[in-house]
């Protein structure tokens, strides 16, 4: 017979620091926006200061574009990525306290009323 091994705090810890995937970041466009514009606009021009000449003739300007757009993307998550907030998600109760919007009230004669 095999013996488990009871879960303890330690244990549970350590499993959740090795299995636990890194926080996930978007880009937050209200401070893309506001906050960080100056810092996202240098990022931007820094492309084009980068940008050879040589590179640019050889390259389609499909390929110029797709390149463009990969230095926009990253530049936005270097500037702008931040973790999301966690918001509580609502939950309706079925049967308890239906909300009020669904509720309507009945034909009666040759009114309708809501």
């Amino acid at each position: 017979m095999i013996k488990k091994k009871k879960k303890t705090p330690e244990n549970e810890k350590n499993k959740s620091d090795i299995d636990a995937p890194p926080p996930v970041q978007k880009i937050n466009n209200n401070i893309l926006r506001n906050e960080e514009l100056p810092n996202f606009q240098k990022k931007i021009n820094e492309y084009f200061s980068n940008l050879q000449p040589e590179k640019a003739e050889l390259l389609s300007p499909s390929e110029l574009l797709d390149e463009f757009e990969e230095h926009i993307v990253q530049a936005a998550h270097d500037v702008a990525a931040r973790e999301p907030k966690k918001t509580p998600r609502l939950v309706h109760r079925i049967g308890k306290n239906p909300p009020r919007c669904n509720q309507q009230k009945k034909y009666t004669g040759n009114q309708l009323t809501l």
